[in-house]
């Protein structure tokens, strides 16, 4: 919050709130806290998985923050005066893509102002996951599309060097730049 309230003072860098990403995994009790300070910034919450069992293969800190308090810290951010909620979920082939967990994922934000911002997994060596088919991410978008839920799917740059997605992956140290 520090640094929030830095950006938008006037007297310091006087940036819209509007204009502020946070971006998070999915804290509840922060989330919450964010929706106490009333301020119309952007929330993006990496979910990545409709389910508990599917999250936790894939985020270590879904052990401790279920899906289901995740949903109602969302709820409670926009019965707050929250703006829209972007859902990041990072494509990821035979664990989040199946067509059952579309459909969970649209019931789960049917009731919320949400985005779902599809990811394409940017495989890369000895990440144990590879990327879901284009035509699996056509199908779980036409799901989430069918249900009204707003949803794109976002092709990031960066797959040559491991860092798409946010992900960087060290190669080996012939991979490190020589200064």
């Amino acid at each position: 919050m520090g640094a929030i309230k830095t950006m938008i003072d006037p007297a310091a860098l006087d940036m819209s709130a509007r204009k502020i990403t946070v971006s998070t995994v999915g804290l509840p009790q922060r989330i919450r806290k964010l929706a106490d300070e009333q301020l119309p910034l952007v929330l993006a919450v990496s979910l990545h998985a409709p389910d508990d069992d599917t999250r936790k293969q894939i985020i270590p800190t879904a052990q401790a923050y279920p899906v289901a308090e995740i949903m109602d810290s969302l709820r409670y951010w926009q019965d707050n005066g929250g703006r829209r909620v972007t859902v990041e979920y990072t494509m990821l082939n035979g664990i989040n893509d199946h067509i059952w967990q579309a459909d969970m994922l649209a019931a789960l934000v049917k009731d919320l102002t949400i985005h779902v911002n599809l990811i394409p997994f940017n495989a890369w060596h000895n990440s144990g996951f590879k990327t879901s088919s284009r035509e699996k991410i056509d199908s779980f978008q036409k799901v989430l599309e069918k249900a009204d839920v707003s949803v794109s799917v976002r092709f990031s740059r960066g797959q040559d060097t491991g860092g798409a997605c946010g992900q960087l992956s060290l190669q080996g140290a012939q991979a490190l730049p020589t200064v």
